[in-house]
């Protein structure tokens, strides 16, 4: 993916709800310019995406310090998937991912239909989800998780244009055989996601996204 190479995000902070998953002065058309260079028929694809005041998201994948704007191509029923320059999607399901492709070791799909409701509603509970994406090999691999949803109280957070957001600060702790995972989730006033940091499978790791 042509993305913004950047120093990794403060998980510290974003741990305790407290941070910007990513650098609140980010400017997307900046970053679009920067993914311009690497693939011209693509970012012009994008730039008239841009110019027609698509919905856009910015996403940082952290293993890889790198992150970039990516600009919605379509969208039905909640799902909405997002293009960068050089053609790489991150598919979003109401903000949730859903899937990546193009970007090595992709997520190919999760399971996420209980958990959208229980946390854009900012209720605590426990699910079961399978994530299945591409190993090095660019197998299949599915995992299945037991995960617990528990709500974190109120976060007040910065967002792009030097403005705060009201948000109630949500974590999803994931276990299997192979480990443990922590999705967490900023829910806005208006029951929509404001940031969130989903895992996107061994081989990407976590992509954090303003949404």
């Amino acid at each position: 993916m042509a993305l913004l190479l950047t120093g990794c995000a403060d998980t510290g902070g974003i741990e305790h709800g407290n941070s910007a998953v990513i650098g609140t002065n980010t400017a997307m058309k900046r970053l679009f310019k920067q993914d311009a260079r690497h693939n011209p028929v693509q970012a012009a694809r994008v730039e008239a995406l841009a110019r027609a005041g698509a919905p856009a998201i910015i996403a940082q994948i952290e293993s890889r310090a790198a992150q970039g704007a990516l600009y919605q191509v379509q969208s039905r029923k909640g799902v909405s998937a997002y293009l960068s320059a050089d053609g790489s999607l991150i598919t979003l399901d109401q903000g949730f991912l859903s899937a990546t492709r193009g970007l090595g070791g992709d997520l190919m799909s999760s399971e996420h239909a209980r958990v959208i409701p229980m946390v854009l509603a900012r209720r605590e509970g426990a699910v079961e989800r399978t994530f299945r994406h591409l190993n090095g090999d660019d197998r299949l691999v599915a995992e299945r998780f037991v995960c617990r949803v528990e709500n974190r109280g109120a976060r007040e957070i910065p967002v792009p244009g030097g403005a705060t957001a009201q948000t109630t600060f949500l974590a999803e702790i994931c276990l299997s055989e192979g480990g443990e995972l922590r999705n967490l989730y900023w829910v806005g006033q208006d029951g929509q996601l404001v940031q969130s940091r989903q895992w996107a499978g061994d081989w990407l790791g976590m992509i954090a996204i303003l949404h």
